[in-house]
């Protein structure tokens, strides 16, 4: 055999193969660390006032005890009717109040003339609703003595915002004295009613 002959030089570089398949999705990353908290924000400015709300009370008392009202021309404040409101706003007040009257009268020709009136602040109630103010007469029968009436007196009236105290006053107009209202073992117990509710 003759010697080796010479290396010869490269030859040119052959095509690129087809890429392979994509490999599997590696596994999530660890999270990073929280950040610190920023800081607060500026406070906004406060907002308009609204409008009053709308507000509707009622209130409600029951007599306590009875009475034998004065002669005319005084009044006499009925226990237990008697009510206090604040009011914060115009407002319309709604007062109703009943009760029992019974003369003390034995005879059988016996009977017994009872006023019955609602006041504000310590004056009559005078309002163009009328009916705060009640005359009540109480007639014994040819049968039956100490004989029962009723009253029933309900008006309303505008009022502005401030302090007002209701109550319900007797006093005797004519005949026998009479007894009126009671507690609550009585069909004589007398009520007061308030309704409190925006103009």
């Amino acid at each position: 055999n003759g010697a080796t002959g010479a290396q010869g030089p490269t030859g040119p570089a052959g095509a690129n193969g087809t890429t392979g398949p994509q490999g599997p999705t590696g596994a999530n990353g660890t999270n990073g660390a929280t950040g610190p908290t920023g800081a607060n924000g500026a406070v906004g400015a406060t907002g308009p006032t609204g409008p009053a709300g709308l507000y509707n009370n009622t209130y409600f008392n029951q007599g306590t005890g009875s009475i034998t009202p004065p002669a005319f021309p005084t009044f006499q404040v009925i226990p237990g009717l008697t009510q206090t409101v604040n009011v914060t706003t115009n407002a319309i007040i709604y007062i109703y109040t009943d009760g029992g009257i019974q003369t003390q009268s034995a005879l059988t020709t016996g009977n017994s003339t009872v006023d019955i009136a609602i006041h504000q602040n310590g004056a009559l109630v005078i309002s163009s609703s009328g009916g705060g103010f009640k005359r009540v007469t109480v007639n014994n029968s040819s049968t039956l003595t100490n004989q029962i009436g009723y009253w029933s007196s309900g008006v309303y009236v505008a009022v502005t915002p401030g302090t007002y105290t209701f109550d319900v006053r007797a006093r005797m107009n004519g005949g026998t004295n009479a007894t009126v209202s009671a507690g609550n073992t009585s069909v004589l117990q007398g009520v007061l009613l308030l309704q409190v509710i925006n103009n």
